[in-house]
């Protein structure tokens, strides 16, 4: 048995017509189906009609709390958007502070006292690395490496030991 062609849905109006005339036509014996028969089938349109609008229904609300969740993953790609270039521009001024906190590459530099010491012969014997960067010139050194350099994770040679 093969399924029946879909036809066009029933109108209110033939809906109601049917209706109207349910009793005469299965008085009449015009229809082979009987008042029972007829009121089955149309209770079954009324329940289908129902069952349809109902999901016309839930299919709104699907299509707006898709839209809804829509609108969340666009204010979410924004904020990784946002987040992505903050985070590169981070990443940015720590190369840059990096940079900044290197040990002297001879061991001299700033923070040398312009006296020689004690010992009076001018010479300053074996100096320890000092940043480029900490202390005040001429008077004090920062020894290498100084705290930045530690919380940056550089070791000894300025190389970066932790991630950054």
């Amino acid at each position: 048995m093969t399924a029946p062609e879909p036809t066009q849905p029933l109108t209110d109006d033939q809906l109601a017509q049917i209706r109207g005339h349910q009793h005469d036509l299965t008085r009449r014996g015009r229809l082979a189906l009987t008042a029972y028969e007829m009121g089955q089938l149309l209770a079954e349109v009324d329940r289908l009609r129902a069952d349809l609008g109902e999901s016309e229904a839930r299919r709104k609300d699907l299509f707006r709390r898709l839209g809804e969740h829509m609108d969340d993953l666009g204010d979410a790609n924004t904020e990784l958007s946002r987040l992505r270039a903050e985070n590169t521009a981070q990443a940015a001024a720590l190369t840059e502070v990096k940079r900044l906190h290197q040990p002297y590459p001879d061991g001299g530099g700033i923070g040398f006292r312009d006296k020689p010491y004690p010992d009076g012969d001018g010479a300053y014997g074996s100096i320890d690395p000092c940043c480029q960067v900490c202390g005040t010139p001429g008077e004090y050194a920062a020894p290498y490496p100084c705290g930045t350099a530690r919380a940056l994770g550089l070791d000894q040679s300025g190389e970066g030991q932790a991630n950054g």
